[in-house]
């Protein structure tokens, strides 16, 4: 498992996915595929690779609450929550 502890791997070539609809998209195209994916677990952890697509949960509604990005080296989803803006 690669753990990546406070640094920003995304870049400016990622696809970011903006809309609810898109995210949703996205995911479902990388379930059926059989991707993997990154997910950042708050700190401690990081950043945690080779998780299966099919394993993350979101509801409809929390998906403004998640970044959804797909990295332009490897072609595979990345999730990271978000704080909201209070």
């Amino acid at each position: 498992m690669a753990l990546n502890y406070g640094v920003n791997i995304m870049s400016d070539e990622d696809i970011i996915f903006e809309t609810v609809g898109e995210k949703a998209q996205a995911m479902y195209d990388a379930e059926k595929a059989g991707e993997k994916c990154m997910v950042n677990v708050p700190f401690p952890i990081g950043w945690i690779a080779g998780v299966d697509v099919g394993q993350i949960r979101i509801s409809n509604n929390r998906l403004d609450d998640v970044k959804i990005t797909k990295s332009h080296i490897t072609g595979h989803l990345a999730f990271e929550v978000q704080k909201a803006d209070d």
